[in-house]
């Protein structure tokens, strides 16, 4: 869990705010250990790390339900589909669908 405290504002600091967070030991020697490498001081490389990557975002079980909730449908209109034009526009839909998947798994 992360614990945002503020310090006084009679500091002026650049940056008031502090943040804490809890190691293991294993964690502790290797942050240590990239800091070294990297030649930065421990705030400027913690800072880079947080705010400078970036980073992937899972879907949770809503995300998973609503897109099973829209290949659901989309099946349902492929089987009512009898038109070549719906059936293209509908296809169009599904390889949408695919490159989104696809795009949520990399």
């Amino acid at each position: 869990m992360i614990k945002i405290k503020q310090r006084k504002s009679s500091y002026q600091r650049k940056r008031p705010i502090v943040v804490s967070f809890r190691l293991s030991m294993e964690e502790y020697i290797k942050l240590k250990e990239l800091i070294l490498l990297s030649a930065k001081s421990k705030n400027q490389f913690i800072i880079d790390a947080l705010l400078n990557n970036t980073y992937e975002l899972r879907g949770g079980i809503l995300a998973s339900t609503r897109l099973s909730l829209a290949i659901e449908a989309l099946k349902d209109e492929l089987r009512a589909t009898k038109t070549t034009n719906d059936l293209c526009c509908l296809l169009q839909e599904c390889k949408e669908l695919v490159c989104q998947l696809i795009s949520l798994q990399k």
